[in-house]
């Protein structure tokens, strides 16, 4: 009996080879990590104490495949703080009465991996310094921003600033906010709930002085603003204790 169809190896094998392909889609989604982010940690790209100088300058360490939101920070942290840091001290001469400092106050939890870093340059007058913070969200594996951080809150920064100016009290009758920056934030959850704490650098005007710029915390939830500690920021044992230690754990500026 003559055969009723061509037998070709073309077409006896693409229904296996749709299926190997499946199959191996299939697989790639199983065994990739639900959470990309959970094996990172804080970790320093530079940790130096030369004089009077302090460089504290934090990345996010991981392992397995390549992460693009956390190389996205690092990237920021290499070409921001860690290129000022370098280029202030190749400006140095012999003599140089100037030190830099840059701090790290590192946060970890379940969930988040948080950094505020703040940078001054001493001797100076008029100014505690600038700040920022890195927050990572290690669940989502996310990169969270100052607009995340306000929308959580239900805030944007013209309704944040006017609870700013109404909770300021003046030390002196001659003293008024001036021009205010977000600077950076940290979330908490705990005993007291889940809430934000914005870090402001805020600019005192005086009538009878020179302005001064200040570092700043508002809590909106609890309508709580208070001036920081520039030499420590946080309560240094509601931070990290990382290995080597930090200024913090070790009296530097404290």
């Amino acid at each position: 009996m003559a055969p009723q169809g061509k037998f070709t190896f073309r077409k006896a094998f693409y229904p296996i080879i749709a299926c190997l392909i499946a199959f191996a889609t299939l697989a790639a989604c199983s065994f990739k990590p639900a959470n990309p982010g959970t094996n990172a940690r804080i970790g320093f790209m530079v940790q130096e104490y030369i004089g009077n100088n302090i460089a504290e300058i934090p990345y996010i360490e991981y392992d397995g495949e390549k992460n693009e939101q956390i190389d996205a920070i690092n990237r920021s942290l290499n070409q921001g703080i860690r290129q000022r840091y370098e280029e202030f001290m190749g400006s140095l001469e012999e003599g140089d009465p100037r030190w830099i400092e840059i701090k790290s106050f590192p946060f970890t939890s379940e969930q988040r991996l948080q950094v505020v870093v703040t940078s001054a340059i001493f001797p100076n007058y008029g100014t505690d310094g600038s700040m920022f913070s890195i927050n990572y969200d290690k669940v989502k594996d996310e990169w969270l921003t100052l607009d995340y951080a306000l929308g959580v809150e239900g805030l944007d920064r013209e309704s944040l600033f006017e609870q700013v100016r109404s909770l300021f009290e003046p030390e002196a009758s001659t003293q008024s906010v001036g021009e205010i920056n977000l600077a950076g934030f940290i979330e908490y959850e705990g005993d007291a709930g889940h809430y934000i704490q914005f870090l402001l650098e805020i600019t005192v005007l005086n009538e009878a002085a020179e302005p001064w710029t200040h570092s700043y915390s508002i809590v909106p939830q609890f309508d709580s603003l208070f001036q920081m500690d520039a030499s420590v920021m946080f309560e240094p044992g509601d931070m990290d204790q990382m290995d080597p230690p930090l200024h913090y754990q070790v009296g530097f500026g404290a």
